[in-house]
């Protein structure tokens, strides 16, 4: 949602992607580590919804989520995973590309895919079972579902927030705002600060996502010398994730 890398304008129905947020992980060898540290995606005391027993958290996913980590899809266990028409729609219009932002956005899409396969449109309609590839489990139970919503978005008949409807940051607010009245406890998850402050004026608790796995390097000696050809295919087969940070596109890739 911020305004960099060549989107289009808000008036052609995209949104520019932000500079993303630096962060600096360190790197750890396979063969040296320790194993996984890992954090939660949203931080407890970053929270703004507090997660109790039994209770259902509907999570909004913003555009720039999907483009930063396309594995966010399963990092929020129990709780409900919902992707709105207007993000959809820029996902489709990033897919395409060498960027780390378009390789993630057709993971993504490819995981989605599989998801959905042999599912009818009622089904569908009920949740999509969100398990997670056998590399992403944690031993925790994942038992959300993922949601659509492709309706268009309406304005409230008692709103006062000066939302508009043709914006796409705000069309994303306003589905937020349609499952918040259907009595659903709704987080609108986006990187892109201006959203968040806009979501919450409009009465839409909006965090940060923040990557939950990383690994760190102790030193250039743990690095192997040399290079080695890869398959044509070893992009789309072998890379689990790809991260930009620093000017650097970072790959972690599989066993």
């Amino acid at each position: 949602m911020g305004r960099a890398h060549g989107m289009k304008n808000p008036s052609n129905g995209y949104r520019p992607i932000p500079k993303w947020q630096k962060i600096s992980p360190k790197f750890e060898h396979p063969k040296t580590a320790g194993g996984w540290h890992t954090k939660q995606s949203i931080p407890q005391k970053l929270r703004r919804v507090k997660k109790g027993a039994g209770k259902i958290i509907t999570y909004v996913l913003d555009t720039n989520v999907l483009m930063r980590a396309w594995d966010s899809l399963f990092k929020f266990e129990e709780h409900e995973v919902y992707i709105v028409g207007q993000v959809w729609k820029e996902l489709d219009a990033h897919k395409k590309g060498h960027s780390t932002e378009a390789w993630n956005v057709r993971q993504a899409i490819r995981i989605i895919d599989g998801l959905m396969e042999g599912k009818t449109p009622d089904k569908i309609k009920e949740g999509i079972l969100l398990t997670p590839p056998a590399k992403l489990t944690n031993g925790k139970p994942h038992t959300g579902k993922l949601y659509f919503d492709f309706t268009e978005p309406k304005l409230p008949r008692d709103s006062s927030t000066g939302l508009d409807i043709s914006h796409p940051d705000d069309r994303i607010i306003l589905k937020c705002l349609e499952l918040q009245s259907q009595g659903k406890s709704v987080v609108l998850v986006t990187n892109d600060g201006g959203c968040r402050v806009k979501a919450t004026i409009s009465g839409v608790v909006a965090e940060e996502y923040l990557s939950d796995t990383v690994r760190s390097i102790q030193g250039e000696e743990d690095f192997h010398p040399g290079f080695h050809m890869m398959r044509s295919d070893f992009s789309e087969t072998a890379v689990v994730n790809a991260d930009a940070k620093n000017g650097r596109t970072v790959y972690t890739l599989s066993d």
